[in-house]
Order: C-alpha cells, then structure tokens, then sequence
C-alpha cells in the first residue's frame, strides 16, 4: 500500500473487532522521527492491541497525508500518545530546572532552528527533565489530533527500562533501533549511568556508534551485555554484533499484554517504543 508517491507502507493491518462505537476504550500508540511514523491501536476493555501501521516518508509535509488517510484519527479516542524522535535533546535533574530556562538549558548542547518548537516532559522514573525541540509544521499537524500527549523517545526509552531493571543487580547496555537511528543506554545496578542518541546510515554506522560507547564507558564487551529492540533486519545485525560482543540480546515484545493475530507477522522485537508507551504514561 501506498499513499503518494513518496510514503511507503511496511505494515498495515486492523483486526476486524475494532469498530468506531468502541473508541473511547482505544488508545493510539505512535513513533514519529524524521522519515518514518508508526502508530498502534490498543484496546483497553482486553488489554490488547488490534491495529498497526507503519510507514516510511521523505518529507515532513508527508505526516499530514497519512494522518489524513486514516479515520480512525478523528474518531473519539480514549488518546493518542506520541514518541517522538529528534537528536537534539537535553535531559535536565529536576533539581537543577527551571521551565523559563528551558531555552537557554537546549542551547548548552543545541541550536535551535527557526521553524522548531521546544518543548519539555517529565521522566517518570527518574528525576529529571526531557527538553527538545520539534519542527512547528509537525507540531501544527499533531495538535490537530484529539487528546493528544507527546514524549521525546528518550523518556519512553529510559523510563521503560529503568522499570525493567528495577531492583535489578546487573550492568547492561539497551539499544532501541528505528530506520536511521538509536537511542542507547548503559544501566548499572538500577541506575542511569549513560544515554545518548545516534543517526546512522550504513550498517558500519551503527557498529561504530555501539563500540564507541562501550570504549567511551571503558565496559568489557566480553561482559557487559547488550539487549536490542527495534526495526532491523535480525540476522545482519547479530552477524555483526557478535564479531565484536559475546553477549547480544534481541528482545521479545512485553506479554503483559495481548496481540491480535495478526501481530504474528510482526517480528518480536520490532515496535517495542509504540507497545511500552502504555508503561510510561
């Protein structure tokens, strides 16, 4: 399926129970980063989740025609939740924050550009504080949408796995992959140590970045772990981690709830950043 001649759609199926007189108990889970939106629908009678579609653009007005294409987005839904990726962010200790310095926190590490918005949320677990910035002509057509809420991915990032690892004792590094970047992060013994964020382009791309931050962090390859979620052909990735990492880890999607069917067809560790929306809200 395609809409217009520059959006691709890798994914797009809805269960049949899903019906318009049952919105207000749907939630819409989306990723949007610069070349790809994905969103799921999740039902919250039965905890499952019923639809997906995903898609890869090469314009930012092309939000605007998917978003268009689809009803359900103007059904009354019970939200509509946004993870939302742009390199440039800024995670501030709530202790040292103050909203009216929001500006002058991003630019410590960022140049904000003429046509973007910041905007600002709160960790749910950690104490801390998630700043960036989002093109307005994105933002105008999101706010379009009814109740609507949006986070920058790494607070979906970091608040998901720091509830994974709580209590936990052991020292491990998380990597989320979407089309042409990551989000990354090394956690020890429960607590945030590292986070950072990286576009890449070829495959040596993404290895440079990764052992990059295993040297940066002076951890043992031979020890310290790394667990993978995320859109990446399986095999090539694992083919090439493993020349340089004993450990590599490709997680599954959450059982804490349902999925219809026709998630089958969906790789287990594709799609974690729309399925763990619903454990950091």
């Amino acid at each position: 399926m395609e809409i217009g001649s520059n959006i691709k759609a890798e994914f797009s199926f809805f269960d049949k129970k899903i019906e318009i007189k049952y919105s207000e108990f749907y939630k819409v889970f989306a990723h949007l980063n610069n070349n790809s939106f994905a969103y799921t629908v999740f039902d919250l009678k039965n905890e499952e989740f019923l639809a997906l579609e995903s898609f890869i653009f090469n314009d930012e007005k092309d939000l605007t025609k998917i978003i268009s294409e689809f009803p359900i987005f103007n059904w009354n839904l019970n939200s509509v939740s946004l993870n939302y990726f742009n390199k440039n962010c800024t995670i501030i200790p709530n202790a040292l924050f103050e909203e009216k310095y929001k500006k002058k926190y991003f630019e410590i590490n960022n140049v904000i550009k003429n046509n973007e918005e910041i905007l600002i949320n709160k960790l749910t677990h950690l104490n801390a504080i998630t700043i960036y910035t989002i093109p307005k002509i994105q933002l105008s057509e999101i706010n379009k949408l009814k109740t609507f809420k949006i986070k920058h991915s790494a607070s979906i990032f970091i608040d998901n796995i720091l509830k994974q690892t709580k209590n936990s004792n052991k020292s491990e590094l998380f990597a989320d992959v979407s089309t042409n970047n990551f989000d990354i992060a090394y956690i020890k013994k429960s607590k945030l140590i590292f986070y950072n964020n990286f576009k890449f382009k070829t495959i040596n791309d993404f290895l440079y970045y990764i052992l990059n931050c295993y040297n940066t962090l002076e951890l043992n390859s031979n020890e310290i772990a790394l667990r993978l979620s995320g859109e990446f052909n399986k095999e090539i990735i694992l083919s090439n981690l493993k020349k340089y990492i004993k450990n590599v880890i490709i997680e599954n999607k959450t059982k804490s709830y349902s999925y219809c069917h026709l998630f089958n067809n969906v790789p287990n560790h594709y799609f974690h950043k729309l399925y763990n929306q619903y454990k950091c809200e």
